[in-house]
């Protein structure tokens, strides 16, 4: 494995738009995700990446919501 893809999709209903997507360098199997809104619904999938191409997407994840703004 190459590198990782974690497709993001905001909100219940959202799209699993490419282009809202983590691309990582390397095959790590965590990742920590920044720059995410507050009060917002958030899903996850995870496709794998090597010479062959990419894997299909996995089960999305449960629904994720993110809380207020750090200080």
């Amino acid at each position: 494995m190459n590198d990782m893809l974690y497709p993001i999709r905001v909100g219940e209903d959202g799209d699993w738009d490419a282009n809202n997507s983590i691309q990582t360098p390397d095959s790590e199997t965590s990742y920590h995700v920044k720059g995410l809104l507050p009060y917002t619904v958030y899903s996850f999938r995870v496709i794998a990446v090597n010479a062959k191409g990419p894997s299909r997407p996995s089960k999305e994840s449960y629904y994720m919501v993110t809380l207020r703004e750090g200080k």
